[in-house]
């Protein structure tokens, strides 16, 4: 009989490696709400349109998209402030202004399966909505920085501003009809076709600034007789300030313009060297007109995602990968007759600690030396046993399974010791 495998591109998770997955969340997640961002979750599939309608040729592509037995169009996701944006427009507008909120979640698109690339990820992010300007987009960046400095991992920051590039395009007179291919060209590096869509000297060079500090100077020079592109310098300029002040480490990356066509200002990445071709963990930006898109009010919203999968890669390459729990403590009987004692003496365990220890009872009924070599292999801190002389006295054999020592105690003392450690 054939076996069924897991579908290309996707992966199972086994206790150990979704411990790693948990602890880097709990990581991040504490970031994100330290900012007041709350909470959502967004429905797996959403309608076609509202991906195909502004996100961008590379993710069009790559959807994966089915008819339901309504003949209705629906997709799985493959990003979520698409989601984000359309749940509020629907339900979340008569919010208090400003809404943070923040996700984590499976995210689903049809690419070649690669080191770091797979057709189902995880993306954990934040959206902030209903605030523009310089300290919301200083926010949303110093989020993600701090979430990556409290990760413990050595990482690039790179800025663009959206209004830049579009604003060069406008400058330059390029039809607007244009924009969204062009900017898709910048985004995956073909050249050639840039050239000959646009034949600027002038969004070359700019395309090319990359650096710290004086970039600016240097692009203010290169535009000064583009007003519209100016414009987007100036905002990025004033963002890339406010992070100086924050102790928030930078470089000005002219050249980014992002795989989705809904940002209108500042955009950003971050990038762990080591990688490979896949080095971005992060990207995100500003995007004023999505959710006016959808049928919401008018709304400025800037946001972030990162690639978790890439960033727990990184942290595996770095060695920094967050400390993941073992079990506390293994109950097993000496003889058959106690099982029913030691399934007791597990709940009298679980009970006077209240849950917060993991308590495992030996449910398969091994004999004890084999229990004690699957509680060293499987990480137990303690093994309680239940022998028929300790158990006379209304005791249980506590050995801690690091230093060898034993103690007889009463199953609520035993509580008591194992949680004191």
């Amino acid at each position: 009989m054939s076996v069924v495998e897991r579908p290309r591109g996707t992966r199972d998770f086994d206790p150990r490696r979704q411990a790693v997955y948990d602890g880097v969340l709990s990581v991040v997640r504490r970031v994100f709400e330290s900012y007041g961002y709350g909470r959502v979750t967004t429905p797996t599939f959403e309608h076609v349109e509202l991906f195909t309608k502004k996100s961008g040729e590379d993710i069009s592509e790559h959807l994966y998209v089915f008819t339901d037995k309504s003949e209705r169009k629906l997709c799985l996701r493959p990003e979520a402030t698409a989601s984000v944006a359309r749940f509020f427009a629907q339900d979340l507008r008569n919010s208090p202004l400003p809404l943070r909120l923040w996700y984590f979640a499976p995210m689903f698109r049809y690419e070649r399966p690669q080191k770091g690339r797979y057709r189902e990820f995880w993306q954990m992010g934040l959206e902030l909505l209903g605030a523009k300007g310089v300290e919301s987009d200083a926010e949303a960046v110093l989020v993600a920085s701090d979430a990556m400095k409290e990760l413990g991992l050595a990482y690039r920051l790179e800025l663009n501003h959206v209004g830049i590039l579009r604003g060069l395009l406008t400058d330059l007179s390029i039809p607007v009809e244009k924009h969204e291919h062009i900017l898709h060209l910048i985004d995956t590096g073909e050249e050639k076709a840039l050239l000959d869509e646009t034949g600027s000297e002038a969004l070359a060079s700019i395309l090319s600034l990359k650096g710290g500090p004086d970039i600016a100077e240097k692009a203010r020079k290169t535009l000064a007789i583009y007003p519209t592109a100016l414009a987007g310098l100036e905002e990025l300029i004033a963002v890339a300030n406010k992070l100086a002040k924050a102790g928030a480490p930078y470089t000005l990356n002219l050249g980014i313009a992002r795989g989705l066509a809904y940002y209108t200002g500042l955009v950003f990445e971050v990038r762990v060297e080591g990688l490979g071709a896949q080095n971005q963990v992060c990207g995100g930006g500003r995007y004023d007109n999505l959710i006016e898109l959808f049928g919401g009010p008018q709304t400025p919203a800037v946001g972030f995602a990162f690639g978790f999968d890439r960033i727990v890669e990184a942290l595996e390459m770095q060695n920094k990968l967050p400390t993941t729990p073992t079990p506390d403590v293994l109950v097993m009987a000496a003889t058959e007759e106690l099982r029913p004692i030691a399934s007791e003496v597990a709940f009298t365990l679980r009970r006077e600690s209240e849950h917060a220890l993991s308590v495992v009872y030996d449910v398969a009924g091994k004999k004890l030396g084999k229990n004690l070599e699957y509680a060293a292999s499987a990480g137990f801190k303690y093994a309680v046993i239940v022998g028929p002389r300790e158990w006379a006295e209304g005791n249980v054999v506590v050995r801690d399974l690091t230093s060898g020592t034993e103690e007889r105690l009463t199953p609520k003392k035993a509580a008591e010791k194992i949680l004191r450690r």
